[in-house]
């Protein structure tokens, strides 16, 4: 496979890099979810129907608690209703109580369906519960799970105390088959959510350590065919924690150059979403974005492309994509071991040492054009060596893999009077 080296848009050279096409099955009428890491594939795929509550373990200070929003194709998905002017021991008529349907807001890992009704202007509001003098977080919301099988039940989350410790309840709404839960964040070691059924009065293990996107389907504002928005069902991609994404639309994918969105990485978790597809109506099929693709960037920095080619929907539950690994581009130069009077601000090598494929980041007070990029061996004989432009701010370059024995090179940046050295490391 090929794509194209490139510095600031100019075209340097033509490389090969990895690039595989990779099929996700949610199964008929997407029965499952699926964890997925572009490292390492499908991680955990599960039936989606299985828990109730999320509590975000990766940092209790948030207090974090989600809804589950999943529901299988022309399947109703359990309904969050927060009870208004109910406490937990008043027993709740559902045909006179007064219901607010709750939601996950989808945009972080943070603040769920049971957070969102926070008053924003109280930094102390919680949603679920307001934080005490004692800084421990005490419950004051009622809300009752309506199950598709007409059955209820009512939860209310006492407390979440400084040492991420969780106190919650729940019970039939006349009050019986009373259950209080206690459990630690710490418990759930490398876990983004620890999901909870009440049905089954239990943990699932269900979230794998490792996973990048999550597909799902989650309840959303959707533009149904033109006709307005409504909170809908859809399946879509979730990304992971502190997972940021690019999206390029109105493109050509096969020529996209992914440093042109270094700057344009989003934090929110439904950047890729659902709308990168839309139902035909007339031809009864899905019918894909074709000019759109989206760049992934991990916690590490590397940087994945993502460009979806096939979505089979509900008869199937398949979906094709291609993932092309960038690598680490967008960077964060400093100036470390730059000479003060030098028009580069800074140089970085990536990886080091490597198994002799090298990237290069550098950063520019002036634009230059003619920039001598050399590689050379102990003995100062250079083995490698070609010629570039740089513009003003950061520039990035991804030279060839280079056959080279292991040992230590020196890579060395050249323009009118700035010489710039960096070491570079070959395994073996």
């Amino acid at each position: 496979m090929k794509y194209l080296l490139a510095l600031c848009g100019s075209l340097i050279i033509t490389l090969s890099f990895g690039q595989n096409y990779v099929t996700l099955d949610q199964d008929l009428l997407y029965a499952k979810h699926v964890y997925y890491s572009f490292d390492q594939g499908v991680t955990a795929s599960d039936t989606g129907k299985t828990w109730d509550i999320g509590f975000a373990v990766h940092d209790q200070q948030f207090g974090g608690i989600f809804i589950n929003e999943y529901a299988e194709r022309d399947k109703r998905p359990h309904v969050f209703l927060l009870a208004q002017n109910k406490t937990f021991n008043d027993i709740i008529d559902v045909s006179t109580t007064v219901f607010d349907t709750l939601r996950n807001p989808d945009l972080n890992w943070n603040e769920g369906a049971l957070n969102a009704i926070k008053d924003p202007s109280n930094p102390l509001d919680y949603g679920w519960g307001v934080q005490a003098a004692n800084q421990s977080i005490y419950g004051d919301k009622v809300v009752v799970v309506s199950y598709p099988d007409t059955t209820y039940r009512k939860l209310t989350i006492d407390s979440l105390d400084l040492q991420g410790n969780y106190h919650f309840k729940y019970a039939n709404l006349d009050g019986s088959g009373l259950r209080t839960e206690t459990f630690n964040t710490t418990n759930f070691p490398g876990k983004t959510m620890a999901h909870f059924s009440l049905k089954d009065k239990g943990f699932k293990n269900l979230e794998p350590n490792n996973w990048d996107l999550f597909l799902t389907r989650y309840n959303t504002l959707a533009n149904i065919n033109g006709g307005g928005f409504l909170n809908y069902t859809v399946t879509g991609f979730l990304s992971g924690l502190n997972v940021e994404v690019a999206e390029a639309d109105g493109v050509d994918p096969y020529t996209i150059n992914a440093y042109d969105y270094c700057g344009t990485f989003q934090p929110e978790i439904d950047i890729i979403g659902f709308n990168w597809k839309a139902f035909n109506l007339d031809d009864f099929l899905w019918e894909l974005d074709e000019d759109r693709v989206f760049f992934v960037k991990l916690p590490n920095n590397d940087i994945w492309k993502f460009y979806i080619i096939d979505f089979e929907g509900a008869f199937t539950g398949k979906m094709v994509f291609e993932q092309t690994f960038i690598g680490n581009i967008c960077y964060t130069v400093s100036n470390q071991n730059v000479p003060k009077d030098s028009n580069f601000n800074g140089v970085i090598l990536h990886p080091n040492p490597s198994d002799g494929q090298l990237s290069i980041a550098f950063d520019l007070l002036e634009s230059r054009n003619q920039i001598e990029l050399s590689v050379t061996n102990l003995l100062g004989q250079t083995v490698f060596n070609t010629t570039i432009n740089g513009n003003v701010g950061l520039n990035a370059i991804h030279l060839p893999h280079l056959d080279l024995t292991a040992g230590n090179y020196e890579v060395q940046l050249r323009s009118d009077k700035d010489l710039v050295t960096r070491k570079w490391i070959i395994a073996e």
